[in-house]
């Protein structure tokens, strides 16, 4: 996942390549340290294939904290200046946004102390927290676990299971549910030139949890779930069931302008594409494809019933007869398992002549 940016540094026209990259493996039972370059944003020059910066947004992930979206390129002025910047929403509902001259922060994320646990001694003790708001909950707590599909306190291990925040260390004795997990994933945000917002696709009132398996017990297989070193408990499908918003925030301050939530229950699990005119689209995996008002998040518009699951990024361009056009495929998610509607159509959206 990256996007290829061209930067003038020194008077010098550089491209580089930005890269989001994904976990360090296994998720328990490694040695101490940071394991960079993972759960980063790493910059590479394009003709060279040097490291320009990286910035770790995760230090010793052990919690499936990658980073599976995309960053969103955009400009816009801070402090009367203009900035090259760059947006970095993460999977347990943290949102930075760096300068992607240099990698460093636009909006201060110091470095602040998290739990540790003797059983999970190889966790790092701070973590970089952006300032702002989250467009998730920071802990996890056994009434939203019920609520969302949990069908027990209890872990299939027997022991209850452990309600903790976000960096909560991962233990070989419970199963821990460290915050909510996999909010942003991998569905992409876009910025609104237009509006100066950036809007995010967040699907909330999930926990997911692990419990470590004991080094003396573990037998991983590279290329296999096993490999990960940890027993997984989810209180149900990722993409189903669950409330889908979207959060649009100010970049001058990274707190949240507006959200609104996706009609009908639907979990908010296809990219969002947005246009010069102020509309933000969207889609919904029962098949409905949305078009909002960028600059207040009120629903414009709602198609109708589609042939599948919308699981992918709406693309925006101008026909050769001149007119704007919406297009999208409609193939489902494997996220949504059995419920996701499978398809293979494409459908393409204008406003009347």
């Amino acid at each position: 996942m990256f996007r290829a940016i061209r930067l003038a540094i020194y008077g010098v026209a550089m491209l580089l390549v930005v890269v989001a990259t994904a976990n360090a493996a296994p998720y328990a039972n490694r040695p101490a340290g940071n394991d960079l370059f993972t759960a980063s944003d790493v910059a590479l020059n394009a003709k060279t294939g040097k490291m320009v910066w990286y910035y770790q947004f995760v230090h010793h992930d052990e919690w499936d904290y990658d980073v599976p979206q995309n960053p969103t390129l955009f400009d816009f002025r801070l402090h009367g200046k203009l900035v090259h910047a760059l947006d970095q929403p993460l999977k347990m509902g943290e949102n930075f946004i760096l300068n992607r001259v240099n990698g460093k922060p636009l909006i201060p994320a110091p470095e602040i102390r998290q739990p540790q646990s003797p059983q999970s001694p190889n966790t790092s003790k701070t973590q970089p927290i952006p300032q702002g708001d989250m467009f998730a909950q920071r802990c996890a707590t056994p009434e939203e676990w019920l609520q969302s599909g949990g069908k027990s306190l209890i872990g299939p291990d027997g022991n209850p299971i452990i309600f903790g925040c976000i960096f909560t260390p991962v233990v070989s004795t419970n199963y821990t549910l460290s915050g909510w997990h996999d909010v942003a994933d991998w569905l992409p945000s876009t910025f609104s030139a237009s509006t100066g917002l950036m809007n995010i696709c967040a699907t909330e009132n999930r926990g997911k949890g692990y419990e470590a398996i004991p080094l003396a017990d573990a037998k991983p297989i590279p290329g296999t779930g096993s490999y990960t070193e940890v027993n997984g408990l989810s209180a149900g499908d990722n993409a189903f069931g669950h409330k889908g918003e979207i959060f649009a925030y100010d970049p001058h301050t990274n707190l949240i302008a507006w959200n609104s939530v996706l009609p009908g229950g639907n979990a908010c699990y296809a990219g969002l594409a947005s246009t010069a005119g102020r509309v933000l689209f969207a889609g919904t995996g029962e098949g409905k494809f949305l078009a909002y008002n960028a600059a207040t998040g009120d629903l414009l518009w709602s198609s109708g019933q589609l042939d599948g699951s919308i699981g992918s990024s709406p693309i925006v361009y101008k026909g050769s007869d001149g007119r704007e056009y919406v297009t999208l495929i409609v193939g489902g998610t494997s996220e949504g398992g059995n419920i996701a509607v499978q398809n293979d159509s494409v459908y393409a959206f204008a406003l009347p002549k």
